[in-house]
């Protein structure tokens, strides 16, 4: 059986990760940072992250057959540090897709072929990251229905969409989340993966498919960045986020193109810069929704709980208050006129 496993958010912000995580057959997983070694061309007002290439093979044994690039951190150096990203992967034949520009349909849908059968893979975003005509493919819902039938029309086996979309650090789903999922099988989508919410969301079956509401951190270590740039090019603040146990576990999701299903799911661990597997998932079991309400309160808790933690001594201070007054300073901006537009990985980022 040829399998290709899909992986929920990577970011290889220092050298020293590996996995232990063996991997049957091909993999892909998102890309949710800039492969660069400049970071002259920040993004304004948001956490950015970046680092240099670290060899995939290091890590996973072999490159990605694909990596998704619609994601809320793919533009965060800009331009010049997108087409660095694009370079890299492009020299070490590796597949990308959710993003480009308008002329490439931002990369969707990338077709692969390979002893797995065919596939189409799109991928979006519920966050609009553009500039100087590069960006992310933003959901719309008329575009992703042409781009669904444009991968049909190439007779693959199976067309795969991955979603960024939810809240960071929500245990559950949105109405929204939920919305568009079943509306892409509805669709003819054969499986939906999501990512964006730092954290394991439930899966459901609808209609006999899978929808992977988050799967989770796959890598995603401890870090410290300079963030929050201002016109000047000037950071705002230092941006610490300790990683707690639930950004550190995810779901590797196995999925055999020819039969159209998920065989297998297995639960990981990042900890100590080591990925291992801890545990395994029922494809077909239910798993375990709570309230939305509880589940708000519970991203609340997280994030506040995070923030603390992440600045608690640090450089030489008991707590880094600089922080704290930024976090308040945005807050009330994001509660004036213009706020809503404004999106950003803070404490009450959507």
């Amino acid at each position: 059986m040829a399998e290709i496993t899909f992986f929920g958010d990577v970011s290889l912000l220092d050298s020293s990760m590996s996995s232990e995580y063996d991997i049957n057959g091909e993999y892909v997983f998102n890309l949710e940072y800039v492969i660069s070694n400049s970071t002259e061309t920040p993004k304004l007002g948001k956490v950015n992250l970046a680092a240099p290439p670290v060899d995939f093979r290091t890590v996973f044994g072999k490159h990605p057959m694909a990596v998704g690039l619609a994601n809320n951190h793919t533009m965060d150096f800009g331009a010049a540090g997108f087409r660095e990203t694009l370079g890299y992967l492009e020299g070490n034949g590796i597949k990308f897709f959710g993003a480009g520009s308008a002329m490439t349909n931002y990369a969707n849908p990338c077709v692969a072929e390979g002893d797995y059968g065919s596939i189409a893979l799109l991928g979006y975003s519920f966050f609009d990251e553009r500039q100087d005509g590069h960006g992310v493919a933003s959901f719309d819902d008329a575009q992703v229905s042409r781009d669904i039938g444009e991968a049909r029309k190439a007779g693959v086996d199976a067309v795969i969409v991955n979603m960024h979309w939810g809240a960071e650090e929500s245990p559950v789903p949105n109405a929204r989340q939920r919305e568009v999922g079943r509306s892409l099988i509805d669709q003819g989508v054969d499986l939906v993966i999501g990512h964006h919410p730092h954290c394991i969301q439930p899966f459901e079956i609808y209609k006999g498919k899978h929808v992977f509401y988050s799967l989770g951190n796959t890598i995603f270590p401890d870090f410290s960045v300079s963030s929050f740039y201002n016109e000047t090019g000037i950071p705002q603040r230092i941006y610490r986020k300790r990683q707690l146990r639930h950004n550190r576990l995810s779901f590797a999701v196995r999925y055999d193109v020819q039969t159209k299903k998920v065989t297998g799911i297995d639960k990981l661990l990042f900890h100590r810069s080591v990925l291992k597997k801890v545990g395994q998932v029922d494809p077909l079991g239910q798993t375990l929704w709570m309230p939305l309400v509880l589940g708000k309160f519970f991203k609340q808790q997280r994030k506040y709980f995070g923030f603390v933690l992440s600045n608690c001594l640090v450089d030489g201070m008991i707590f880094d208050v600089s922080a704290l007054k930024h976090e308040v300073a945005m807050k009330a901006r994001r509660l004036g006129p213009v706020s809503r537009s404004q999106g950003s990985d803070t404490l009450d980022c959507e």
